[in-house]
């Protein structure tokens, strides 16, 4: 967890004990939060399916980027991961659109900040695509964390 803290530069969370506490209280307040009397917990769980192939799509970008930076056939993850990164948007967009009707902010708020990290990652994804086609092949497979 200290690599991710220095990565964003934010001394805080560089304590393992005050990061720790900020994630057991996040979860936290999603079990004991009420929505319409249900714990947040299990109306966020209309997230969920989203959620989970949303990370698979990025899970095949992560893929798919480190082949094209090495110049390897990237196409077998390229198409699923196109596939999977659209309708799921779609879908959420869909579910987003539905909350926003239903008045329903908390999932609005949560399934907003998913998606808009998706295409956030999206967007970074196809602009190292393009400093990769301006490059030399990357010949080094070695990935090494940052010091801690």
């Amino acid at each position: 967890m200290n690599w991710v803290a220095t990565s964003i530069r934010f001394a805080p969370l560089q304590n393992r004990y005050l990061s720790s506490t900020l994630a057991v209280a996040a979860i936290s307040f999603f079990a004991f939060y009420r929505i319409e009397g249900q714990s947040a917990g299990l109306v966020l769980w209309q997230l969920f399916g989203s959620t989970n192939q949303l990370l698979a799509g990025l899970a095949l970008l992560t893929v798919s980027l480190y082949l094209l930076q090495r110049r390897r056939m990237a196409l077998p993850f390229l198409v699923p991961m196109v596939f999977m990164m659209v309708t799921t948007l779609i879908a959420m967009s869909t579910k987003l659109l539905s909350f926003w009707r239903d008045g329903n902010t908390t999932l609005l708020f949560v399934g907003g900040a998913i998606t808009f990290i998706a295409l956030w990652l999206v967007v970074e994804a196809t602009l190292a695509i393009l400093r990769f086609a301006r490059r030399p092949p990357e010949t080094n497979l070695n990935i090494a964390l940052p010091e801690a």
